[in-house]
């Protein structure tokens, strides 16, 4: 199966390359108006474009920096001069300060430059250390940006859906943000005012019912981790005007589980899931009997789905995307119906490869709409059966782990076994309905 290209990643002259159109806002800024970069990697040697869909989202957001840089009056190259210094004064173990900061240093510190400038005489080595080159005006606009640069190779694993998502929760985040203090400023210029003003907003809606303190909490943490990490990479001191910001009283919501009975005889009677597209209904029964995450489901390929092994079973690996944690990744045995639908499917669910929301959405408006659900039961709910059974039979506690995804808190001896994890799947196996 080929694994999905991303926006601006195309083929040319046995390559994959970046080809982009420039922004109507900077194209008389630019000598061109197609921007056109080899990645250097031949499509012989990463025919799914798995590695060069990496290097094409590097590529953009280099792009895109120059262009904001551009839109709002910076020279790029300015940006390129202060990075240069921050790399020479974190070699020489010492922090990038501006000319007036460096006024003000006690004479031992000053001396301490001087020093360094009379045994390294290179231009940019002094321009550095005496801070010379000014400081770029950082804005907030800028901000989500700057977080992906910093961030840059932990995100390399995300899949285009999840880098997307990823994206639209810190843009929201940061033009909320942006709204409540009512102008974009630098991020040098950040006060814990302005904190506290996003802060009470936030704290407004909760005490109103707008919004649980679970989710404002979550959109001060994003706003307060891109803050934090950008205003220390760059040596700004107001990095601390997040801290205590958080809002009491919150608590997480636990997802209710389906009583087994209810699913033996209700949601696996004959034709019960008729409704649902064929895809759709085969990830349901594999989430019955695996206890798999919809988005492990949706990603199965037929490089893991292994049904010619004495032991049929499917196998949960990174394959082009981020996995929740390391302990994701793992092998589960199938049994009972999960088996039947994953041989009428041995190439996967290309519908909805990559693209979870689409199927949670029709799953779970279907489970809505077909059966009498309580609050808080989704097609998730399932996942929380599947451990449910598990205690019921008196799993051992490392293999339920396992089976899960879960860290189980001790030092990792290796995977159990194939047949280990079929002796328990099979004491909690379902009994199918006559057609799949």
């Amino acid at each position: 199966m080929t694994s999905p290209t991303i926006p601006y990643m195309r083929k040319r002259r046995g390559f994959w390359y970046y080809i982009r159109r420039v922004p109507s806002a900077v194209l008389h800024l630019e000598r061109s108006s197609l921007v056109m970069r080899s990645t250097g990697i031949r499509i012989a040697h990463d025919p799914r474009g798995i590695i060069a869909r990496s290097r094409v989202t590097e590529i953009d957001a280099e792009q895109t920096l120059r262009w904001s840089d551009l839109a709002a009056g910076r020279d790029p190259g300015d940006r390129q001069n202060f990075e240069r210094c921050l790399l020479i004064t974190n070699r020489f173990g010492i922090p990038y300060l501006q000319r007036d900061e460096i006024d003000r240093l006690d004479e031992d510190s000053f001396l301490a430059r001087m020093s360094i400038c009379r045994n390294n005489t290179g231009k940019d080595v002094v321009c550095a250390v005496m801070g010379m080159v000014p400081k770029p005006s950082l804005m907030l606009s800028d901000l989500v940006e700057e977080y992906f640069n910093l961030n840059e190779a932990s995100l390399k694993t995300k899949s285009p859906l999840q880098l997307r998502k990823w994206r639209v929760a810190r843009e929201s985040c940061m033009d909320t943000f942006i709204k409540i203090i009512g102008s974009d400023i630098p991020v040098a210029d950040l006060q814990r005012t302005h904190v506290l003003k996003v802060r009470h907003h936030w704290n407004s809606l909760a005490t109103q019912g707008s919004i649980q303190i679970e989710s404002a909490n979550k959109y001060l943490g994003r706003l307060a981790a891109m803050i934090k990490a950008v205003a220390e990479a760059h040596q700004l001191h107001n990095g601390a005007v997040f801290d205590r910001i958080f809002i009491k009283g919150g608590k997480t919501g636990k997802r209710v589980s389906f009583e087994t009975e209810w699913v033996q005889n209700t949601l696996l009677a004959d034709g019960a899931l008729d409704g649902l597209n064929a895809e759709a209904r085969a990830i349901v029964y594999l989430v019955v009997e695996t206890g798999v995450r919809l988005v492990e489901a949706c990603n199965l390929d037929k490089s893991s789905i292994v049904l010619d092994h004495e032991i049929p079973h499917i196998r949960i690996r990174a394959n082009g995307r981020q996995l929740k944690t390391d302990q994701s990744e793992r092998d589960i045995p199938l049994v009972g119906v999960a088996l039947i639908a994953m041989q009428k499917h041995p190439d996967g669910f290309p519908r909805y490869m990559d693209k979870n929301p689409q199927a949670s959405a029709a799953i779970n408006k279907f489970l809505r709409s077909k059966f009498s659900v309580k609050d808080g039961q989704t097609l998730y709910s399932l996942r929380h059966t599947f451990k449910d059974r598990l205690r019921s039979i008196r799993c051992q506690d490392e293999i339920s782990a396992r089976l899960m995804g879960h860290e189980y808190g001790l030092p990792d001896y290796g995977e159990p076994s194939l047949e280990d994890k079929l002796f328990w799947l099979k004491k909690i196996a379902f009994r199918p309905p006559s057609r799949v």
